[in-house]
């Protein structure tokens, strides 16, 4: 994250939020993520399909905008966080995102843009990770439910959309190579961000992402 406002004006839309908490205990899968809120903050992607998974995390201690997340217990983080992506005034939101005990959630459905990569919103799907720009790689290895999350996501929007399991390269505004990409490789085009930060095990992910896409 380090959440970003899409690029253009903010439009009006008739899509209320709707809140659904699964089960306690029930087993979080893309299919059926822990919890669901569609959010206002969406537009149409007017034609565009999908050719870009963007990882995101949502804290960057030198940023002044947007909430700060701290793992706080069950998924109190995700809901702060479709509270936030549901104000017009953020006018920011992602497809999903998930937490460190692998939680996750769902905000904006495929079909649809979600506001987080700017000029790239139209031809991603993006994933919000509940942590910090500034985790160490030890960190993050340590959040391996977060991370197996991660690449369930990853593993299914490769057999959906047929996004390859590689990294992805973008020039300006364009996708070079489909794939995988960090919200920072965007670079200017996708808001300028650091986010999920150089400590963020990206080729592990891929790996975990690899092995469960061969599993069907």
């Amino acid at each position: 994250m380090e959440l970003w406002r899409r690029a253009g004006v903010v439009l009006p839309l008739a899509v209320g939020a709707v809140a659904l908490p699964l089960a306690a205990g029930a087993l979080a899968t893309p299919a059926s993520p822990t919890y669901v809120r569609i959010v206002g903050n969406q537009s149409s992607r007017d034609g565009a399909v999908p050719e870009l998974i963007v990882i995101h995390a949502t804290t960057d201690p030198r940023s002044s905008s947007g909430p700060v997340f701290r793992d706080r217990p069950g998924i109190r983080d995700l809901r702060r966080l479709g509270r936030w992506f549901d104000n017009p005034r953020s006018a920011v939101s992602s497809h999903v995102a998930n937490d460190a005990d692998g939680n996750d959630a769902r905000y904006v459905r495929d079909g649809r843009r979600a506001w987080t990569e700017v000029a790239f919103n139209p031809v991603s799907l993006s994933i919000e990770q509940i942590g910090s720009v500034d985790f160490s790689r030890a960190t993050w290895m340590r959040r391996q439910p977060q991370l197996k999350d991660t690449a369930r996501w990853i593993a299914h929007w490769h057999r959906k959309w047929g996004i390859p399991i590689r990294p992805a390269q973008v020039s300006g505004t364009s996708v070079i190579t489909p794939g995988v990409a960090t919200h920072a490789q965007l670079g200017a085009a996708g808001g300028g961000h650091r986010d999920p930060g150089s400590g963020y095990p990206l080729t592990y992910v891929l790996g975990l992402a690899r092995s469960l896409a061969a599993r069907r």
